[in-house]
């Protein structure tokens, strides 16, 4: 009886803790998506200073940011003057996260890693047909249709390209923050360049050793039947809401037999009799480049980034 006593005295002293301390954000990740975010935190993360949700924190983007107990129970555990810093990729490109930041910390920084545009579209093509988000359609025919007027025909459509017009939605950040509290790294040079690590541990204030050897990626796959593979997959176990952004997945769900059955045929009509893998013509490359090469312009003139590795520019 006593020893359960003592648990409950723990656990209500810890949850009114939680509730007196109000940690705030020193930093955030903020994008680009499909330009190594992802390596960025877990590199963080393993330093002495810094502390981080493993997991991508959605908070300032969606509708439920008026719920701010969703962030404090994500921060609230870390200690007392550890570097406290989220990541999520969207956030560069969502119109309302820029002043959801400012609003919560106006003197946070932000770090923000971007690739070669172009070659962040067929990447974020391939990761969002994989996980059953767009329709399944070889990626010449898909991009083109998002560089086309048509792009509505499906939301993460018109998500691809917003995401690598970095200039226009860098701007909102610019205007909010000042210009020392906004790092713009290269995607292609962190995996190249340990400079390119220093700059953003002296950003920081982080005083350990630089990542040795230097990090890479975990490079996704283009590999045409994996994608159809993992396609139908997808749409068997996993929910979406009208956006279609994740909402849940289950293994288990049972989906009806008509649907299987419809699912299973468009995979089949889209391998058709050849298994060759999909490729990126150049004609539809030189339309990336040519679409978002005034994103690139925009960034050079604002003194923002100067790409040194984007093979495409």
């Amino acid at each position: 009886m006593w020893n359960l006593a003592r648990r409950w005295k723990g656990q209500i002293g810890r949850q009114l803790y939680r509730f007196k301390r109000t940690p705030q954000l020193d930093f955030v990740i903020i994008g680009a998506e499909k330009a190594g975010t992802t390596m960025l935190q877990e590199v963080l993360r393993a330093t002495r200073r810094v502390s981080m949700p493993s997991s991508e924190v959605r908070y300032f983007r969606d509708p439920f940011y008026d719920q701010p107990h969703l962030l404090h129970d994500e921060i609230v555990r870390f200690p007392a003057g550890d570097l406290i810093g989220i990541k999520h990729p969207s956030y560069l490109a969502v119109p309302h996260a820029a002043e959801r930041l400012h609003a919560h910390n106006p003197r946070m920084k932000l770090v923000v890693s971007l690739r070669d545009p172009a070659d962040r579209a067929i990447s974020a093509y391939y990761h969002y047909l994989s996980r059953g988000q767009i329709p399944l359609r070889r990626a010449d025919e898909g991009l083109r249709l998002l560089l086309s007027d048509q792009r509505h025909m499906a939301p993460k459509y018109e998500h691809i390209y917003q995401f690598s017009r970095y200039y226009t939605h860098l701007r909102r950040y610019f205007e909010l923050f000042p210009a020392e509290q906004i790092l713009v790294l290269e995607f292609e040079r962190l995996s190249q360049d340990a400079a390119a690590w220093q700059r953003l541990f002296d950003f920081l204030g982080i005083d350990d050793p630089i990542p040795n050897p230097i990090p890479t990626c975990n490079p996704g796959t283009y590999r045409w039947k994996q994608c159809v593979v993992r396609h139908f997959h997808h749409r068997l176990t996993c929910v979406h809401d009208a956006e279609m952004n994740l909402i849940a997945s289950d293994e288990q769900r049972l989906v009806p037999a008509a649907e299987a059955r419809d699912l299973f045929a468009t995979m089949l009509d889209h391998l058709g009799d050849s298994l060759a893998e999909d490729q990126v013509s150049n004609e539809t490359l030189q339309m990336l480049v040519d679409a978002f090469r005034p994103e690139v312009e925009g960034l050079q003139t604002a003194g923002w980034l100067t790409p040194q590795a984007w093979a495409n520019y």
